[in-house]
């Protein structure tokens, strides 16, 4: 499997090699935006682009830093 994510205009992605589908990112985000990804058949989990506001929780919270910023969204 590609370490590339699959653009989908949300801050971050989820590397799905790494997510070890414990759900803690789900269960702390404000927003409701990260639910599991039902098309990857892995057990991982999706930020979904709509939702996210960029809160940074999941991130802090992943106990496998599968949760990654996208570049192009860095602004400095």
């Amino acid at each position: 499997m590609s370490d590339t994510p699959k653009l989908n205009n949300a801050p971050y992605y989820i590397k799905e090699d790494v997510c070890i589908g414990c759900g803690t990112c789900e269960s702390v985000c404000p927003n409701s935006a990260v639910s599991i990804n039902a098309d990857s058949g892995s057990g991982a989990y999706k930020i979904d682009a709509d939702k996210c506001k960029d809160c940074d929780a999941c991130v802090e919270q992943c106990p496998v830093t599968a949760i990654w910023e996208l570049e192009s969204n860095k602004t400095e």
